[in-house]
């Protein structure tokens, strides 16, 4: 996304599976209610579930192409007293679906409205048919102070055996995140976070052609 972040604000993971574990550890209270737009992921839902916290299912991503479909109308019809975090993937497991800019700037002006935690999971950022990339969520001027997103080498490179992915965030609870890792997982394998190094420093012509295939599979489907 041709952003340099703050190696202070950055938590190496073991995945972004982890990442959001710890993060929900360190955000959520028994009670407390994240906006779940469905279809997801099935473990976001019980890792919500694993501190107290009610994962709220909102139908969504097929819903998108629906006549007179509003997905901030949808959102907002879900919040009450004890919802404190809105959960993104784009794009989506499993719909495939990417989300448009009108329909990000819908949601966070849901989460803005109600000074929601934005979890951003972007474990299938660089997986897309379009040459350019798509906006980052987390990188929003509007959104920084309320986004922690999730990466992980698990899908772009390849990876998904080797457990290694990073959380960013604010830097108000990133310190927290930081500390419930080492209690939680106590930390990424470190061989895994030398070979995730290499990865990223030499694996872009490999992601590209990767692209390609998923682009051209795509348009024969």
């Amino acid at each position: 996304h041709g952003e340099t972040l703050n190696r202070e604000l950055v938590q190496v993971m073991s995945g972004a599976t982890a990442g959001l574990s710890v993060v929900c550890q360190v955000l959520l209270e028994p009670g407390d209610e994240v906006l779940l737009p469905s279809p997801f992921w099935p473990l976001s839902r019980g890792i919500i579930a694993t501190k107290g916290a009610v994962p709220v299912q909102v139908p969504f991503y097929t819903r998108l192409d629906e006549p007179g479909f509003d997905p901030e109308a949808v959102l907002e019809g879900a919040v009450t007293e004890r919802t404190v975090a809105l959960y993104v993937n784009t794009p989506n497991n499993p719909s495939g679906r990417a989300l448009s800019r009108d329909t990000i700037d819908a949601m966070l002006r849901v989460a803005k409205r109600h000074g929601l935690w934005v979890l951003c999971d972007e474990a299938y950022e660089e997986i897309y048919y379009d040459r350019e990339p798509l906006a980052a969520v987390w990188k929003r001027d509007d959104t920084r102070d309320q986004a922690i997103a999730f990466h992980t080498l698990s899908k772009t490179y390849g990876l998904a055996g080797a457990r290694i992915g990073f959380t960013h965030g604010p830097e108000e609870v990133m310190s927290a995140i930081r500390g419930m890792q080492t209690f939680h997982t106590y930390c990424a394998p470190r061989p895994m976070q030398f070979a995730a190094i290499q990865a990223l420093r030499r694996g872009g012509a490999w992601v590209e052609e990767s692209r390609s295939l998923y682009r051209d599979a795509g348009y024969h489907a």
